[in-house]
Order: structure tokens, then sequence, then C-alpha cells
């Protein structure tokens, strides 16, 4: 695994996707787990709006549940990218200590997350284009803000520049993996209809879902990232080693 994931040859779209799912099928429920911490507050907000009685209470819940996730998402998104870098280095994954990271890179990865998603929005407000372009200069910025020593300016910055030459793949990749997540998310969202919107399955197949669609598009990134600076910059597994001990 260390050898495909830190290898200099240019990635494609295919080889990017064949390399996301070998990974996440290898250490599926590590990866499921830490993935379901991540978007556990939107499972709960799938469940909670079934027991909503009128527009205040699901507004309530819906904004209660953003503002939870963006706690649990950002963390469980650097809890990835340690789990891609374990597997990098043929370990087993410890969830756990994953997490911990995730968590104890909080502050700076809610900083990225915040200032990228609000350059993004205003970029599809200005006619679409100048969004799409703004989320696939930022694309990197989360795992480098993760793995690197820089501010959030800076991390807005270095991602923009490692992603150059790379946009098209990033753009496959993640329309591919959005796709898919689209797809399970609307089937799953029909099942919770026909059955009667239960709470509790609702909360359950949400939960697992998102977990699992969600934690595929982590790891996506987290891969791309590793990548793409082993094409740019040679760096192999020992250069970042220290990063998340």
């Amino acid at each position: 695994m260390e050898a495909a994931i830190f290898s200099r040859e240019r990635p494609t779209v295919g080889s990017m996707l064949s390399l996301t799912f070998k990974l996440f099928s290898q250490h599926f429920v590590q990866l499921s787990l830490i993935g379901m911490v991540a978007f556990l507050p939107l499972a709960l907000m799938t469940a909670s709006q079934a027991l909503a009685q009128n527009l205040s209470m699901s507004v309530g819940i819906t904004v209660a549940g953003l503002l939870v996730l963006l706690f649990t998402f950002p963390a469980g998104y650097a809890a990835t990218l340690n789990a891609v870098f374990q597997a990098a280095q043929g370990r087993p994954i410890d969830v756990g200590q994953c997490l911990a990271t995730g968590f104890r890179k909080l502050p700076r990865t809610i900083g990225v997350m915040f200032v990228a998603s609000l350059l993004t929005t205003l970029g599809f407000f200005a006619l679409i284009v100048p969004g799409i372009i703004a989320y696939l200069a930022f694309f990197l910025s989360v795992p480098v803000v993760a793995v690197e020593d820089v501010t959030v300016g800076g991390a807005l910055s270095r991602s923009s520049e490692l992603i150059k030459g790379f946009r098209g793949m990033a753009f496959g990749t993640n329309f591919v993996l959005g796709l898919i997540s689209w797809c399970f998310s609307l089937a799953v969202g029909m099942l919770i209809v026909l059955l009667g919107n239960q709470p509790v399955l609702s909360f359950a197949l949400s939960l697992i879902i998102n977990g699992i669609t969600g934690g595929l598009g982590i790891v996506a990134a987290g891969l791309i990232y590793f990548v793409v600076r082993a094409n740019k910059e040679s760096i192999g597994v020992d250069a970042i080693a220290a990063v998340f001990d």
C-alpha cells in the first residue's frame, strides 16, 4: 500500500478510485467507524426530524445538528488522514488514536474549513464557475493543515499550489464518489420514507451510509494529497512520520 500511495507515477481518476476503494475495503470497519463519528450529527438530524412537531422545532434541530457537525466533521477528517497514513505504513489502524489526533488538530482544521467554504460559497454565488475554481484550489487545504505546520492562510495558499496540474484528476475522482454517495443517499431516503420514517431506523441507516460514503470521500482527499506530494516533492512515508506521533 505504501508503494502505491507514495508512487511517483502520475495519478489518474481511475487509479485514485481504485486506490481509494482498495484501502477502504481493507480497513472497512475502522474507516467506517471514524466516518460515523464525523457524520453522527447528520444521522441524529435525520432521525430527529421525524419527531419534530412543528417548523420551529425542525429548524432548531437542524441548526443544533449543523453546529455539532462543525466539530465532528473536521475532527473526523483529520482522523481519517491519520488512518490513511497508518495504512500507508502497513500498520493496523488505531481508531482511538486517530480520533484523538483529529480532535487535537481541531482548531486550525475548523478555521481552514470555514474560510475555504465561505470563499467557495461566495464563488458559487458569482455565477458558479468561480465557485468550482475555488473548490478545486482549496481542495487539499484540510489535508495540508492536518499534516503540515502552517496557518489557515498558509494552508489555503499551499493547497492552491499543490493542486495545480492535478485539478482534473481531483474533480473527476470526487465527481464519481459524489455521484455514488448521492445514489446511496437517495435510495436510503426512499427506504426510510417507505418504512414510515421510524426514528431509530432512520438514525441507523443514515449513520451507516453517511459513515461509509463520507468516509470514502475523505479517504480519497487524503490519498490525493499524499499522491500529489509524492509526484511534486518526492515525499515518502518517513517524511511525515512525526506529524501524527
